[in-house]
């Protein structure tokens, strides 16, 4: 949102931590897909790319096509980096990947959001 309106983000410490996202329809087709071939177990899904929220904020300003700044505010406590496990294995049980980047998941809220 703030990208969006061109405002200047503020991340609370002093590192970028590290976020991965899963487009929802992929999520949805990797169920679907497990369901009809039967597949169980304990699995990680996630994207194939992991990126920080400075990253991601800077993504939004460029696909929004505004201006502004991630800014760090150090008197704040550091947010934490998610761990994404690196595995494939549930992609190759169900034969599916997830293809769509976190750009192009952007774009489509974008273009959701201008309706078009």
């Amino acid at each position: 949102d703030q990208a969006q309106k061109g405002q200047d983000i503020t991340l609370f410490g002093n590192t970028d931590p590290v976020r991965n996202f899963l487009l929802v329809d992929d999520l949805c087709e990797i169920i679907n897909l497990s369901l009809s071939r039967n597949v169980t177990g304990l699995y990680s899904c996630s994207a194939k790319e992991s990126h920080t929220l400075g990253e991601i904020a800077q993504m939004a300003y460029d696909i929004f096509q505004t201006f502004g700044e991630v800014r760090f505010d150090p008197a704040r406590p550091n947010i934490p980096s998610q761990i994404v496990p690196d595995s494939t294995e549930l992609y190759h049980l169900v034969d599916f990947e997830p293809s769509t980047t976190l750009h192009q998941g952007i774009r489509m809220i974008k273009e959701r959001r201008m309706g078009g």
